[in-house]
């Protein structure tokens, strides 16, 4: 048996590896630029996309010695 011959399978396997990691690497990289270009789209285009404001008001009260703890770091 050849040096060449016995290296095959190790290379077949290192290859087939190689193979795997580029397409998992290339889809996180894709997935990374269509986000990237869906929020250049959304910034570029603010005024196309309608939106309403909503205001929420509420009123709480706040506790009697925290109340007393602002006002002195006041």
């Amino acid at each position: 048996m050849t040096a060449a011959s016995s290296n095959a399978p190790q290379r077949a396997y290192w290859l087939k590896k190689l193979h795997e990691w580029h397409w998992i690497s290339s889809a996180v990289c894709l997935i990374g630029m269509l986000l990237f270009a869906l929020t250049g789209f959304t910034l570029n285009h603010a005024g196309q996309i309608e939106a309403k404001p909503r205001v929420e008001s509420r009123d709480a009260q706040l506790p009697d010695d925290l109340l007393e703890k602002l006002q002195a770091a006041q």
